[in-house]
């Protein structure tokens, strides 16, 4: 069985304080822009196969799945919640 998480953000301000200066000093890097931008160029793709209701392999569009829409919706979800995360701890 997992161990619970013993501190969760916003209850240990040491914690928090070390994190965000983590953050802060990587979002000062390339590596970090390169990070942010992969994840906005890969969201937007994400919304893109979704509203054409297509995906593209090798340069062909292949028909996908309403199914396949909502996981495609559900993967730019879960990177804003990332970049959202991200962004707040190294501002």
């Amino acid at each position: 069985m997992p161990t619970p998480i013993k501190n969760v953000i916003g209850e240990d301000p040491k914690a928090d304080s070390l994190i965000r200066g983590e953050w802060r000093d990587f979002s000062k890097t390339l590596a970090y822009k390169e990070m942010m931008n992969f994840m906005e160029v890969n969201g937007e793709r994400l919304i893109a196969d979704a509203t054409e209701g297509t995906i593209t392999i090798n340069g062909e569009k292949h028909p996908i799945t309403g199914e396949y829409m909502n996981f495609l919706l559900q993967r730019r979800a879960g990177i804003d919640i990332i970049k959202t995360y991200i962004r707040l701890f190294s501002e």
